[in-house]
């Protein structure tokens, strides 16, 4: 796969190749796109449609019994959560992040996962898209208003599948400052 290897698109489908026991070796790249070469004929671009071919070679179910709710979470995860998560963090403006973590942590108060009772393509999307918030932004007091949100975090992110493609995900101790422009 050819990808910025690290970041929150290359993670999920990383976590998504681990759940699918398919081997996918990372190449970096400076391009903004992420492809997966497949074969010399085929390749896939969008972290989506890798998700999902992956997961078609999954003997795990990640899709779940209701695959149009794990599609309309991993497009918001990819728009609205990655959007507001890199925008606090690199921007330093909290707004359509905290309203992404508002809106999940009323979701998931009476929930373990996003879309059934099961992980799906769902929490690992959106668990990889809030993880800069998670990481640099989100200290222990921020994550104290967002409860149910950090737990449904915290148990995605200590799942052996994403432990393998990311260790031990530390938490903000200490909210990083932006730089000035």
């Amino acid at each position: 796969m050819h990808c910025r290897i690290g970041t929150p698109i290359a993670n999920m489908i990383m976590v998504t190749a681990s759940y699918a026991k398919f081997n996918v070796q990372q190449s970096q790249s400076d391009d903004s796109n992420t492809v997966l070469q497949v074969t010399e004929k085929l390749s896939i671009s969008t972290p989506m449609a890798i998700m999902s071919y992956l997961t078609s070679k999954s003997p795990v179910q990640l899709f779940g019994k209701e695959k149009a709710q794990v599609l309309q979470w991993i497009s918001y995860s990819l728009n609205d959560a990655q959007n507001g998560s890199l925008n606090w963090v690199v921007n330093g403006d909290p707004r359509q992040g905290k309203t992404v973590l508002k809106m999940l942590d009323a979701y998931l108060k009476t929930r373990t996962y996003l879309a059934g009772e099961r992980i799906s393509l769902a929490d690992i999307s959106m668990a990889m898209s809030l993880i800069p918030m998670y990481q640099y932004v989100l200290d222990e007091k921020n994550r104290n208003y967002f409860m149910n949100a950090t737990r449904w975090f915290n148990t995605c992110v200590n799942q052996s599948n994403f432990l393998t493609v990311l260790g031990n995900v530390k938490l903000c101790q200490e909210p990083i400052k932006p730089k000035k422009k």
